[in-house]
């Protein structure tokens, strides 16, 4: 089968021949992290232990695999990204040049072991799963993949203590070898877990969620904290970020230890914390230009532009609201895509017709155009303009030239209002249909009663005595006499 080349997903050097294979695993590594009560987090185990980790991996694995706050959960999962090192030539990156990759992806469980050492009477001990380097488009498919492999082998682990790091590491590489795996689509293999994450987060917060995609579209950093359970958090991050197509940093979570650092490092990012220090200010941490409290259900936005960038408009809020009301991920999706569009269709037009010899219609359609932006909010829709132009938005598809078409220059609320309006128009004039019909019925049945009624008293009335008969004619006829 010599030329068969299946696609994986870690990147360069991740693809291969069914023929070496075997010579050229992919770089997934399994690890064992545990918290020691005089050293703190320490590796206690890698598997393979040949494997070419960086050390910078390997010094940053222990504060991710066993988080803040490890102590107040029994049981829980963590998705994480370690951050590369950035060196002199990133000094003056601005973060969005080239698509950001993670030194590694994974996910670690962790779960409390008694023990004597400690005054609470338990440690925290992590089997983590992860890919070094992994390709920047396939990370949402390895949450899913390594969360799948890790489940049943971290019972064994944990439960029967069998040491599970070369068969968990074997069929991670074999599953993510596969290439019916490799060639699914994304939002398959996103997995219902975050689809359904997602679905839970814009029917109880849809503004909030559309706050935060904007602000991601924008180029801004953007925080997520929750003291709720790790997966819950991690999570949330990784569902809000599949829905981006922003070139923009993914670290579902990161130790405090590691926030300033990252926050300096990069300019675009969108990040998870459960630490209330990281959210304060005055703590020393680079603030972020949003912050969203996902337990309270708020975010807090930098005061200044930022603040005016992000205020939703009507139609931003109705369409906050139809995103809520859409079944799964790929939906929500492909109707940001229409959003992302419809504004770069407007500022294109509205960059055509931007001159001083200008006819009267022509000035009129620059102020439409500039009416429609406004449903956007114009500040955000040039931010989000200036920092996109290398990604690929589709325009819409609507059959028309850009300038001509309407319906590429409109908020996509409208055309659901338009759609909703078509539909309460047909209801009412059925339901005035049924109600024309009702009344001709009911007329008809009157009618028919009223001359039933009639025929009835006529009769009644035949039935009556004759004044002239019976007795009355003996009478009659002796007046006569």
């Amino acid at each position: 089968m010599n030329g068969v080349v299946i696609v994986s997903p870690f990147g360069d050097g991740g693809s291969m021949s069914s023929s070496s294979s075997s010579s050229s695993p992919p770089p997934v590594v399994t690890a064992v992290v545990r918290f020691d009560v005089s050293a703190g987090a320490v590796i206690d185990r890698v598997h393979p232990e040949s494997a070419s980790v960086p050390a910078s991996v390997l010094d940053c694995l222990p504060a991710y695999a066993l988080p803040d706050g490890v102590h107040r959960e029994n049981l829980d999962f963590v998705y994480f990204s370690i951050p590369p090192r950035p060196g002199p030539a990133d000094a003056d990156n601005d973060g969005g040049d080239a698509m950001w990759r993670p030194a590694a992806a994974g996910v670690a469980c962790f779960r409390q072991k008694p023990s004597e050492a400690s005054a609470r009477g338990f440690v925290q001990e992590s089997l983590c799963l992860m890919v070094v380097s992994p390709s920047p488009d396939q990370v949402h498919r390895i949450y899913t993949l390594l969360h799948g492999q890790l489940t049943r082998p971290a019972r064994l682990y944990f439960e029967r203590h069998v040491d599970v790091l070369k068969s968990l590491r074997d069929a991670a590489v074999t599953c993510l070898a596969d290439p019916d795996v490799a060639s699914s689509s994304p939002s398959v293999m996103q997995g219902a877990h975050f689809q359904t994450t997602l679905k839970r987060l814009l029917a109880s917060m849809p503004d909030l969620v559309l706050t935060v995609v904007k602000a991601l579209d924008a180029g801004a950093r953007v925080v997520v904290y929750s003291e709720a359970p790790l997966h819950h958090l991690t999570s949330t991050v990784v569902a809000v970020s599949s829905v981006i197509e922003s070139e923009t940093a993914v670290m579902p979570y990161v130790p405090l230890v590691e926030l300033n650092g990252v926050l300096r490092s990069v300019k675009h990012a969108i990040v998870g914390t459960n630490n209330r220090l990281a959210v304060q200010s005055g703590n020393g941490v680079p603030a972020a230009e949003v912050v969203w409290d996902v337990d309270k259900g708020r975010v807090r936005v930098e005061e200044g532009a930022w603040s005016e960038m992000l205020d939703l408009s009507s139609a931003d809020r109705r369409f906050a609201a139809l995103l809520a009301a859409e079944d799964d991920a790929f939906a929500v999706f492909q109707r940001l895509r229409r959003y992302r569009s419809t504004v770069r269709t407007l500022i294109d037009a509205r960059t055509r017709r931007r001159s001083d010899s200008q006819t009267d219609g022509e000035r009129d359609d620059v102020v439409s155009l500039d009416r429609a932006l406004g449903d956007f909010n114009a500040k955000w829709a040039g931010k989000m303009y200036s920092y996109l132009p290398r990604v690929h938005i589709e325009r819409t598809d609507d059959g028309e030239d850009e300038d001509g078409d309407v319906s590429a220059r409109m908020h996509p609320c409208y055309d659901e209002l338009d759609h909703l309006w078509s539909s309460v128009t047909e209801q009412t004039q059925a339901i005035g249909a049924q109600a024309q019909r009702g009344i001709s019925m009911a007329s008809s049945a009157l009618s028919n009663l009223m001359g039933s009624l009639a025929n009835t008293l006529s009769f009644e009335d035949d039935k009556q005595v004759d004044p002239f008969t019976d007795d009355d004619d003996e009478s009659h006829r002796r007046a006569h006499q």
